[in-house]
Order: C-alpha cells, then sequence, then structure tokens
C-alpha cells in the first residue's frame, strides 16, 4: 500500500527480547545474549517482508544499545553481517544517543551504516527545557563533523520554518518526526498543501502510556483526564526526585 504512493518504508527494530521456536518449544533470548548471526537473521526478515531499509536502534536502551561499552569488535561484525545479508539497494540506518557516542557513529560508518539518527535518553529534559524545537541539533552537529555519512535530526521539531531554518544553516540533511506524527498523522499533507500551522503536540508524552501509542488529546473520552493525571504524578516524582531525569526524545 504505502510503495503504491511512490514512498519508500523502514522498520525501526526497537528489540528487547527475541522468542525462537526449536522443536516446539518456545525460548527468550535477552538481546545482550544473541549473536551476530540471530541479529542479521532478524534483519533478513525484514527484508523478506518488503521493507526498504530497517532503522537498528541502538538508544534508550534498545537492541544494539546493549553492545556499544563492550569491545568495538562485536558491533563491527555485527554489522558487516547483517550488510552482508541484505542488498545494496538495502538501507541500513541507526539510532543512538547523542553524548559519547562519536567513537560508535565512527564504527557505524565504516561497517555499512547509511545514516545515523542523534537522539537521546535522560539527556532530553534539560535539552527540551534550554534549546526547545530541534534540541539536539548539538550533538548532532557533532557527529558531523567526525563521521561521514548524513546525520539525522530529531527532538522536539514542530514547526515548518525551523526546518528549513535548520536545513539551509547546517549541514543537516534529513530531519525526523516522531510525536508531532502521533498528534496529528496527515501534518506533513497539511503543510504541502500549504497550511504551515506548526503542530500542536505539546510533548507532554501521554501518547508513550497508550496502548498503541495514541495522542491522548485525539480519544473522544478520558484524555485530559490522563494529561491532569500525568500532572499530578509528576510533581509527586519531582517533590521525591527533584533531580530526575525525564526520558522522551522527540
Amino acid at each position: 500500500m504505502i510503495h503504491a504512493h511512490g514512498c519508500k518504508v523502514f522498520l525501526q527494530a526497537a528489540i528487547v527480547d527475541l522468542v525462537f521456536e526449536i522443536d516446539g518449544e518456545l525460548y527468550r533470548v535477552p538481546i545482550s545474549r544473541l549473536t551476530a548471526e540471530n541479529i542479521s537473521e532478524v534483519v533478513e526478515l525484514f527484508k523478506a517482508a518488503g521493507y526498504d531499509g530497517v532503522q537498528l536502534h541502538a538508544a534508550h536502551g534498545f537492541f544494539l544499545s546493549q553492545y556499544l561499552n563492550r569491545d568495538d569488535r562485536i558491533l563491527g561484525d555485527i554489522l558487516d553481517l547483517i550488510r552482508s545479508v541484505v542488498s545494496e539497494n538495502f538501507c541500513l540506518l541507526a539510532k543512538i544517543n547523542g553524548e559519547n557516542c562519536i567513537d560508535a557513529c565512527k564504527i557505524m560508518a565504516a561497517h555499512g551504516v547509511d545514516a545515523i539518527e542523534i537522539s537521546g535518553n535522560y539527556t532530553s529534559r534539560e535539552a527540551r527545557a534550554n534549546d526547545g524545537e530541534g534540541y539536539f541539533l548539538k550533538y548532532a552537529e557533532a557527529v558531523l563533523e567526525r563521521v561521514n555519512v548524513p546525520i539525522i535530526l530529531v527532538g522536539g521539531l514542530r514547526s515548518v520554518e525551523t526546518m528549513n531554518k535548520i536545513l539551509a544553516t547546517t549541514d543537516i540533511e534529513p530531519v525526523s518526526l516522531s510525536r508531532a506524527l502521533i498528534r496529528e498523522p496527515n501534518i506533513v499533507n497539511r503543510w504541502r498543501g500549504g497550511d504551515l500551522r506548526p503542530s500542536t503536540c505539546i510533548g507532554c508524552n501521554g501518547c508513550y502510556r497508550m496502548r498503541g501509542h495514541v495522542c491522548i488529546f485525539n480519544l473522544r473520552r478520558g484524555g485530559r483526564r490522563l494529561l491532569q493525571s500525568m500532572r499530578v504524578q509528576n510533581v509527586r516524582r519531582e517533590l521525591r526526585y527533584p533531580h530526575a531525569d525525564g526520558v522522551s526524545d522527540s
């Protein structure tokens, strides 16, 4: 269906554990114990399903983030094996936390990753408060100076004006939307049609608490009650953990 509209489609491999069937029995394998062969088999399944590429999640504790603080050769071997089972036209992306990621990004670029999305984890709350839209830009630019693959910017992007300014004044090539699309799935078509009002997403993270990641403001009932409950919970959390950080990245 997506290809019929001339659009490429990628799947994000945000894997925690995998379940394998052996002789009719199911076995759960933590991602930290998977072999490079296991991981390449997963990517090959994405290819067989008709995707044009896959984003290997190496941020927020998911998937390849389990390998970033181990032997660099492990990460390189995994990427080499993944690249060996897919065609040259199959695009490999990676997503990684922006702090202290330069060495890992260099390994990714050297082992077949086509582009890297710079995200964040516990750093994002401070960044949102201080920098507004595009709050991972300083991390993305730092990676750009040292890595020779395109860098994708994510992080609170809500307006065409801001995105155009970033694209015009930096070497960032692609930008990425997340919660803005959850709030308004048709927002890109709206912008293309000439209505350039920014996204109405307020970054409350209510969608992360809903089954299927649904915007609470798009619900018929209960959305505002949930938002109020979240605000109360956040106030209580601040009272108990005044220096705790949030985990949202986009």
